[in-house]
């Protein structure tokens, strides 16, 4: 069996898809995070807004063309503001609240597929464990790509490297949409390095940068991206076994006993 290619990776989102079309007693934990994601968008946002009311009705009472002017100038400035405070609750907030929900659906597509099963006992205490590490660690991830992010806007200002930064933000978004993905398989056999994960990641570097590409294609469309985050949990767990499966298949110079597209 050949290794997973760039093309193979790219097309995972939709045999993600498939994959939860045809299997129902997935289909609450893909709506637990968008209902997460939504209450917290929601919820900002009306805050937000109650909060630039009462700002723009304290500070502008007068009724002078000066007054007026001042005024659109702040609320224009007010709703980008909320718009940023926005995209920081939907990124971080709603990405930490929804982490150990989509750890679980992780969870059940990877026992599904590749026969995967916790060897460690089952106790109240692991699983409290689980549900504070996994957003700690999602947390971790975020701030790494937000740090990148900041880096990249800042030398897009300098004329020189202005017309690299977009292709460079867009390769680093592709890299860590793979990352976040498939981290969840990664963290369920002990691999929680970021350094460990990265090395994964560029040992399968075409497959990686393929799904990373179609996440990133898919999340640029607004709304679209909230429906989509089951499917790359789903996406990334599918990726992992296609992965394992191809190497294990080149090392023993046979197929594994099961195949991760024979479940779809």
């Amino acid at each position: 069996m050949k290794s997973i290619g760039f093309v193979e990776g790219f097309f995972t989102p939709l045999r993600a898809w498939t994959y939860i079309v045809r299997h129902p007693s997935v289909w609450p934990l893909c709506v637990l995070p968008l209902v997460i994601n939504v209450a917290v968008v929601v919820g900002v946002w009306m805050w937000t807004g109650g909060f630039a009311e009462r700002l723009l009705g304290d500070a502008f009472t007068g009724t002078t063309w000066l007054a007026d002017v001042l005024r659109g100038f702040v609320v224009l400035l007010t709703f980008l503001l909320r718009l940023f405070l926005l995209l920081v609750a939907f990124v971080v907030v709603g990405s930490m609240a929804s982490a150990p929900f989509n750890d679980v659906l992780s969870e059940r597509v990877d026992r599904a597929i590749t026969g995967w099963s916790d060897e460690q006992p089952f106790s109240a205490k692991g699983l409290m464990r689980s549900f504070v590490r996994t957003p700690i660690m999602e947390f971790r991830r975020l701030m790494v790509y937000a740090l990148i992010t900041v880096v990249l806007f800042v030398l897009s200002f300098i004329p020189l490297l202005a017309a690299f930064t977009l292709p460079a933000q867009i390769g680093v978004s592709a890299a860590f949409f793979a990352l976040d993905q498939l981290s969840y398989p990664l963290e369920r056999r002990g691999i929680w390095a970021l350094r460990e994960k990265f090395a994964y990641v560029r040992r399968h570097a075409r497959a990686s940068f393929g799904f990373g590409w179609a996440l990133t294609l898919i999340f640029l469309v607004p709304l679209v991206n909230f429906l989509f985050i089951p499917v790359a949990v789903v996406g990334g767990t599918l990726l992992f076994a296609r992965i394992e499966e191809a190497a294990a298949a080149k090392s023993a110079g046979v197929p594994v006993r099961r195949a991760a597209n024979e479940i779809l």
